[in-house]
């Protein structure tokens, strides 16, 4: 049988229940959520509340692969993550510029040969 579109998600709205109310316990939101004619008990809360943590750590430690890839990359300057989006811009520039690969790989040639001449 399908669903009718004013059936209500029950996961979304213990979603929106749980961040609007963060010091609630599961018991005291499946109350809230009853009140507004949600049919669901404390367990299924519970349920809900541990994926969305478990979701939030897999995040934040994403990030953080993220922006420690980001201190131990070669790109220099001060090690950001837009300033690596910044020398990939810059290296398609330079593609451009150079009119194709093999000549940007000899213009960056000539730069490291002047760069060792300079030492």
């Amino acid at each position: 049988m399908a669903k009718s579109k004013e059936e209500i998600n029950k996961a979304h709205a213990i979603r929106e229940a749980l961040r609007a109310n963060r010091d609630k316990s599961p018991s005291e939101i499946a109350d809230l959520l009853k009140a507004k004619g949600v049919d669901v008990n404390g367990q299924y809360v519970s349920k809900i509340k541990g994926s969305m943590l478990k979701t939030s750590k897999a995040v934040r430690k994403t990030r953080r692969g993220i922006q420690q890839a980001g201190r131990n990359s070669k790109l220099g300057g001060d090690n950001n993550i837009k300033n690596g989006l910044q020398v990939i811009n810059a290296a398609v520039e330079l593609l451009k510029v150079a009119g194709g690969m093999d000549q940007a790989k000899s213009a960056l040639a000539t730069v490291e040969e002047i760069g060792k001449a300079m030492q």
